[in-house]
């Protein structure tokens, strides 16, 4: 596992900081989706006051410690049993989650779901603009466990799970430090 000094960090989302509004919402805990919903709220507050439209809003969700999980692909929730590891349910299916339930919310039926009832969901909030960072720091205490169950190399448990984020999901060192650069791009913390 590289130490954080030698990684080539991305902080391109900083430019994308451009709105009249812009908050960030940091997150440590799932807590159902909390974040999701306090981002999507934003979209229609800013709405509801201003009479504008999402581009006067910048957003960036930070999710670090117990939900950097959030970001991973539904193949690293299948693969490694996340669901029961973050004690979370699909709504879906009433069970332990084997898929990543914050990513799209599907419906009653297993179909991607549509309006109001996705619009809490990271890739209905991606397209949206809504900026996604995750915790390298916890992505690496969630290897070095996960490993240790399967009796793998943490290292390569750490590369897997980098290599299987949410699309256009981005790691920085640490959480805390992902919403201090989000601060400094102007944004108001929530």
């Amino acid at each position: 596992m590289p130490p954080q000094s030698e990684i080539k960090w991305d902080t391109s989302w900083m430019d994308r900081i451009t709105a009249k509004h812009k908050v960030v919402f940091d997150s440590p805990q799932i807590n159902d989706g909390d974040a999701l919903y306090m981002a999507s709220g934003y979209f229609d507050w800013v709405k509801d006051v201003f009479k504008t439209g999402d581009s006067d809003s910048s957003i960036v969700v930070v999710l670090r410690h117990a939900a950097v999980p959030m970001l991973y692909s539904d193949a690293m929730w299948a693969k490694y049993d996340l669901g029961a590891e973050t004690k979370t349910n699909d709504p879906s299916t009433k069970k332990t989650a084997k898929r990543n339930v914050f990513y799209q919310k599907l419906g009653k039926d297993g179909k991607p779901a549509t309006g109001d009832e996705a619009s809490a969901s990271i890739a209905a909030l991606t397209s949206r603009g809504v900026i996604f960072l995750g915790c390298d720091m916890a992505t690496r205490a969630f290897a070095s466990r996960i490993a240790e169950k399967t009796k793998q190399q943490q290292s390569a448990v750490y590369d897997e799970l980098r290599q299987n984020l949410v699309p256009n999901a981005t790691l920085m060192p640490t959480g805390i430090f992902a919403t201090l650069l989000a601060q400094e791009a102007g944004c108001s913390k929530m």
